[in-house]
């Protein structure tokens, strides 16, 4: 049988500027609904981490939750080296609390 990855893009700060569930309530949802993975973006660990919570509490209630994070669509890479490095060890460090399964990784090119 297939396992779900629930992802929090869709309420992510990149797309849904308010009104956008916590992630703890998210969660809490998609446990309640049978998901297995929870795959938060980088907006939305920023939004909860920038109004109290950390990624260590956020790693927690998946544990809790009885699920695994599965993949953070996060890093997007360019042009811009320093711009890579900076996203890189700031993806690492969500990485070592959150333990993917998989991180996306985005590529950006000039034409």
């Amino acid at each position: 049988m297939a396992e779900l990855c629930y992802n929090t893009m869709n309420w992510s700060p990149y797309l849904v500027a308010e009104g956008a569930p916590s992630l703890p309530a998210q969660v809490t949802a998609a446990a309640a609904a049978g998901f297995r993975y929870f795959g938060a973006d980088e907006g939305s660990i920023g939004r909860y981490c920038g109004t109290g919570g950390s990624v260590e509490e956020l790693a927690a209630l998946i544990l809790a939750a009885d699920m695994r994070t599965f993949e953070l669509p996060t890093l997007m890479l360019g042009a811009q080296r320093e711009q890579n490095r900076a996203g890189t060890l700031r993806l690492a460090k969500l990485a070592k609390q959150l333990k993917p399964e998989f991180v996306q990784l985005n590529m950006d090119s000039v034409v």
